[in-house]
């Protein structure tokens, strides 16, 4: 009975701020969230007026539905898997945000998608998995021992705000848009793509291991026996300062846009920092819908040694595949100015990304950027059926053809070679019911399309 009334005490005092407004649903049983009988009021939290209280060693799993809510708290010891579908956490009009307290865990399974209109705010001992997607709107703040894996995509808006001991692995991509302000004894490894708009700031003992892309926008600071490893590329826009004893070493390069300086006993990173310039400077980035589909524009400041650009795209921010090849400049130092047209017949998130490579065969990825397509571009339509597929397009006479069907964990399903004169293909009866995504070249023109296959 005490247990129950401190338990009741705890959750007024977590979710008063609001209690006036929202109607808290309490899962206080483990199961799938989806289960109305899981929940107080046997209710499923699904409006933007409901918060979401997970309490204490609780697990719940994520199915495949897509909720919206106003705030999701978890109390001590408890866990949520989204293994797909999508959860939304306050709207464009209403700040929401994921609060938890200690010993805690989120997964976010690969084809799943958190979006937080509001702070991701959590204490110590949390363990993150990101292998789908999670959005935060504002800041991501979290205590001590906190760790972080990032196989998927992770943007946060505004700062990433850590503690001490905190562990960042990135082998997919993060997109910080403000700072990242890292405690004691941190530790970063990025296999894939990092990307910090403003500054870092490092307190004693913390290392970044880079075999893959971290690009900083702004200025570095470090205090005390910063250690970097870099196989990859390091690029800091602005000035890189250390109190003391600040070392790199690696195979691969890093560059300081400003000034960089080591103060008391130094250290190797500012010599190493200056003996690896990056072959390209990347001023702009960006996606943009228009009438045929998706414009990606970038420019550059200065380029070294560079023989093309692959530009990739990607429906998940993790397996990149390569459109279009555009030539370097080689050797510049004025501006550069590039583009090319994704001729894309999809609605929803996209994902594109650079990739430079030298004449000498060595390359350089850069962070991807998103891109939410509101509508379908009607050159080519794909119609899906339980036993076949229709392909509907106002390009004339089709000359070269070829099509694709995946499933949204990427395993293949069926490929097309031949144009149809009835431009009706028979699929695969075994095709279980779900998401698929239909990638196809029609008279050069490349053609991508989520679509849903149910049966009766």
């Amino acid at each position: 009975m005490l247990r129950i009334f401190k338990l009741l005490f705890l959750i007024i005092t977590f979710v008063s701020p609001m209690l006036t407004q929202a109607q808290t649903r309490i899962g206080n049983i483990d199961g799938d969230w989806d289960t109305p009988s899981n929940w107080s009021g046997t209710n499923v939290p699904n409006q933007i007026v409901e918060h979401a209280v997970l309490t204490y060693d609780n697990d719940m799993s994520f199915a495949t539905s897509s909720y919206t809510i106003g705030r999701l708290q978890m109390f001590d010891r408890s866990t949520l898997v989204m293994n797909s579908g999508d959860i939304t956490i306050g709207s464009s009009s209403t700040t929401g945000d994921f609060l938890a307290r200690y010993d805690n865990s989120l997964t976010i399974a690969a084809g799943a998608t958190m979006t937080i209109w509001g702070d991701f705010d959590v204490k110590d001992r949390f363990d993150l998995k990101v292998d789908g997607e999670l959005v935060v709107k504002g800041n991501l703040i979290v205590g001590y021992d906190v760790d972080v894996d990032v196989n998927g995509m992770l943007t946060v808006e505004g700062d990433m705000d850590t503690n001490d001991r905190f562990d960042l692995n990135v082998p997919g991509t993060a997109s910080i848009q403000g700072s990242l302000l890292m405690g004691y004894d941190a530790d970063v490894d990025v296999s894939g793509n990092l990307a910090i708009g403003t500054h870092v700031d490092m307190n004693d003992r913390t290392s970044m291991n880079i075999s893959g892309t971290t690009s900083i926008a702004g200025n570095i600071r470090g205090n005390r026996d910063n250690a970097f490893t870099i196989d990859g590329f390091m690029n800091i826009g602005n000035n890189a300062t250390f109190t003391e004893r600040a070392n790199a070493s690696g195979t691969g390069g890093a560059s300081v846009g400003g000034t960089c300086s080591i103060g008391g006993s130094g250290g190797s990173f500012c010599s190493f920092a200056t003996a690896s310039p990056l072959p390209i400077q990347l001023m702009s980035f960006s996606a943009n819908e228009v009438g045929q589909g998706v414009e990606v524009i970038w420019s550059t400041a200065s380029e070294e040694n560079n023989s093309h650009f692959e530009v990739q795209r990607s429906f998940d921010g993790r397996d990149f595949e390569t459109l279009a090849i555009v030539e370097g400049a080689g050797n510049s130092t004025q501006i550069q100015k590039y583009e090319y047209v994704d001729a894309i017949n999809y609605k929803g998130l996209v994902y594109y990304r650079l990739k430079q490579i030298d004449y000498d065969g060595g390359n350089e990825v850069f962070r991807p950027v998103s891109i939410k397509i509101e509508a379908e571009h009607s050159q080519v339509k794909f119609f899906l059926g339980t036993e076949n597929l229709f392909v509907q397009h106002n390009l004339g006479e089709v000359k070269d053809f070829h099509m694709e069907i995946y499933d949204m964990q990427g395993c293949h399903w069926a490929s097309m070679e031949e144009w149809s004169s009835t431009s009706t293909y028979t699929t695969d009866r075994n095709m279980p019911e779900g998401l698929y995504i239909i990638k196809a070249r029609v008279n050069q023109l490349l053609f991508s399309q989520k679509l849903l296959l149910k049966r009766d």
